[in-house]
């Protein structure tokens, strides 16, 4: 659970709700800090293309700002997904939208 601009948002139900998706192979959703304030960030593996409009299910707060398409989730250690290395990639995107 996280906190969003008062809200509380479970990552895990928003990556549930894009992996419930047909397109969408696995997912993982981060918190990326931005000038403007902090931003959901969901990382995805498509099996095809991708339509996240069946996410309208979802509060508008708990929709990702941004989905990244990735070719696979980066693993950790015991089978898990390295977050501090999508984190890091996140944090490149964030950079250069900031970009003038």
């Amino acid at each position: 659970m996280v906190n969003l601009r008062g809200h509380r948002i479970g990552l895990g139900e928003v990556e549930t709700a894009l992996s419930s998706n047909a397109d969408v192979g696995a997912a993982c959703v981060l918190v990326a800090d931005r000038a403007e304030g902090p931003e959901l960030v969901a990382f995805i593996t498509a099996r095809g293309e991708v339509a996240l409009g069946e996410l309208r299910h979802l509060p508008p707060y708990m929709l990702p700002a941004r989905v990244i398409v990735v070719d696979s989730l980066p693993p950790g250690v015991a089978g898990t997904i390295d977050r501090a290395r999508l984190a890091a990639i996140a944090h490149d995107w964030v950079r250069l939208d900031q970009r003038p």
